[in-house]
């Protein structure tokens, strides 16, 4: 009995309209710093939803490329850069030069292009993993605030220097390819004349481009 009065006391004291009116406060202050919290972090996951966006279009944009059609004209480049440089040792005339110059500038492009292409899809890959597990652990409030609005602060630094790589290559990429197109049949031409008006048999083949 002795330890049941001090008790009793106690929880009759809550149901008192003071005790009520402590308890109210206790209950609204844990709203209230619920609410901030989630407030501290709506800025950075806003942030998080709009680069997700981006890196979505990034990747549709990507797969605009008819890779077929790339790796064609890729290898086809391959071959006849090799043929040329080993057998095309006498003096070509202005045309010839012309052409040969561009097809190997645009065909050099195209390769560098595939391989750029590559990177940036897989890193546009690696980024939207990345973001997920950030908006997962900010909605969550699992992490730190400090530290993940140090790691938004990292992805949205890695895509500001994405983005102009990515624009570059895409700007560049279809006058390149019109470029080997229409330098191409001069080269083959020229292939042609050395080698008893046959093309390699791997292009003859396997590439129509």
């Amino acid at each position: 009995m002795i330890i049941a009065a001090p008790l009793h006391k106690k929880i009759r004291y809550f149901l008192t309209k003071k005790g009520s009116n402590y308890l109210g406060a206790f209950f609204l202050l844990v709203l209230w710093s619920n609410c901030s919290q989630k407030a501290l972090y709506a800025p950075a996951i806003k942030q998080l939803d709009s680069m997700a966006v981006v890196i979505s279009g990034y990747e549709k944009t990507l797969r605009l490329t008819d890779t077929l059609q790339l790796a064609k004209a890729i290898q086809k480049w391959q071959v006849l850069n090799t043929f040329v440089s080993n057998n095309v040792l006498d003096t070509l005339n202005k045309a010839e030069a012309q052409s040969l110059k561009q097809f190997y500038e645009s065909g050099h492009y195209l390769s560098l292009f595939s391989e750029k292409r590559k990177e940036v899809w897989q890193r546009c890959k690696i980024m939207q993993t990345q973001i997920a597990q950030l908006l997962q652990s900010g909605e969550s409030e699992t992490m730190g605030f400090t530290l993940f609005k140090n790691n938004v602060a990292t992805e949205i630094n890695a895509l500001n220097k994405l983005a102009p790589v990515l624009t570059k290559i895409q700007q560049d990429y279809p006058t390149q390819l019109q470029n080997f197109r229409i330098s191409t049949p001069a080269v083959e031409a020229l292939v042609k004349a050395r080698n008893k008006g046959s093309l390699p048999l791997v292009i003859k083949d396997t590439l129509p481009f």
